[in-house]
């Protein structure tokens, strides 16, 4: 697996919107990273629980996501080797630039 790009949908049944369900097409829109781009994730959307402690000795943090079975949840971006997630390196960590936000390139992408 090989990340591309971010995607969001926006769903509040208890509001009556999901975003996911009014297109009627199945399409929706993707942010697509090239090799030059990065983005910050805030939290929630990444586990907050985690070890995010950047090396000093220049190697990358390599980033998968949670799976059904972590405390957080499923789908949030954690470093490889986490409990309860999975083993493919979907990005990299770029930067903490925050108590609540991380910077990330995608797998694949060169800095």
């Amino acid at each position: 697996m090989k990340g591309f790009g971010l995607s969001n949908i926006f769903v509040a049944p208890k509001l009556g919107i999901d975003e996911s369900r009014m297109a009627g097409n199945n399409l929706m829109a993707v942010w697509v990273g090239g090799q030059d781009s990065s983005f910050e994730i805030l939290a929630p959307a990444y586990d907050t629980s985690a070890d995010w402690t950047q090396p000093t000795n220049g190697t990358d943090v390599a980033l998968t996501h949670t799976v059904s079975a972590h405390t957080l949840g499923p789908a949030l971006l954690t470093p490889v080797g986490t409990a309860n997630a999975a083993t493919a390196v979907i990005a990299k960590l770029v930067a903490v630039t925050g108590t609540s936000k991380i910077e990330v390139r995608f797998h694949g992408a060169t800095a």
